[in-house]
């Protein structure tokens, strides 16, 4: 049995879509597959579906971040409830944050001479998360893509 709880779509950093994860999991005979974006469950239904057309058990997750002892952490949610309004509040203050942080930054690097940082990013993204995402994790500690 293959399993496989860990797993990040274009709705956060990775590059294939939900549908196209889990059909690349049924290529592999993946027989359980967990998505797990990053602070966001905009892809589980897609996956749910494509996952039932494929016969693939599907677990719906997400990746939480968290600070521990002044660090960055990242929880694993397996066997969610998407439609837990706890957890989605939770889930948007941290995707509010990511967009303030992102725009902050695009600031910093215009004021640095790196012009239009934002729009460069979110024309190569594919989703609002995406770039936000993309942005926030590629700035080295000088401010450089």
């Amino acid at each position: 049995m293959k399993i496989d709880l860990h797993n990040h779509s274009y709705y956060s950093d990775g590059v294939l879509s939900p549908v196209e994860l889990i059909r690349l999991a049924k290529e592999q005979r993946c027989d359980v597959f967990a998505l797990t974006d990053h602070d966001t469950t905009d892809g589980l239904t897609e996956a749910k579906v494509e996952a039932n057309k494929l016969g693939i058990k599907f677990i719906p997750g997400v990746e939480v971040s968290a600070m521990w002892s002044n660090m960055t952490i990242h929880i694993l949610g397996l066997g969610i409830d998407i439609d837990n309004k706890v957890l989605q509040t939770g889930l948007k203050q941290h995707q509010d944050f990511r967009q303030f942080r992102a725009e902050k930054m695009a600031r910093g690097l215009g004021g640095a001479g790196v012009v239009g940082a934002m729009e460069k990013t979110q024309a190569v993204a594919k989703t609002r998360h995406d770039y936000t995402y993309t942005l926030c994790t590629n700035v080295d500690s000088r401010g450089c893509l």
